[in-house]
């Protein structure tokens, strides 16, 4: 954290807010290089944030093509361009059952991988 007055706030109460002084190490000279780390670290949790949040609206969106597919089996035009679509958000959003285990595209689409019922 870069030298200066920071507010933090208490996690489980989040009405109690206190604010602290950080200061240099009067022995350090690496000021701008913390100020430019702490901006980076912020800019790339921003990031992972914003990726997450990306992640559970594809999900989402799947979630809701995968629930319409029983009711048009009997539409295989229908059905084929579904899986073609899904198959797209599985390359965009991943696969949480990918071979790599963290959200790792999977190579053929969850849609392909049902058993009908």
């Amino acid at each position: 954290m870069p030298p200066g007055v920071h507010a933090e706030t208490d996690r489980c109460d989040k009405a109690n807010t206190q604010s602290l002084t950080v200061v240099n190490d009067p022995l350090s000279r690496s000021g701008p290089d913390v100020r430019a780390q702490y901006a980076l670290q912020m800019k790339i949790i921003a990031g992972m944030k914003q990726s997450w949040d990306g992640y559970h609206q594809v999900a989402a969106l799947r979630a809701a093509v995968a629930a319409r597919i029983p009711r048009q089996l009997c539409r295989p035009r229908w059905s084929r361009t579904a899986k073609t679509f899904d198959s797209t958000l599985a390359l965009v959003g991943g696969d949480p059952e990918g071979g790599r285990g963290g959200g790792a595209a999977s190579s053929e689409p969850v849609l392909a991988r049902r058993r009908p019922s």
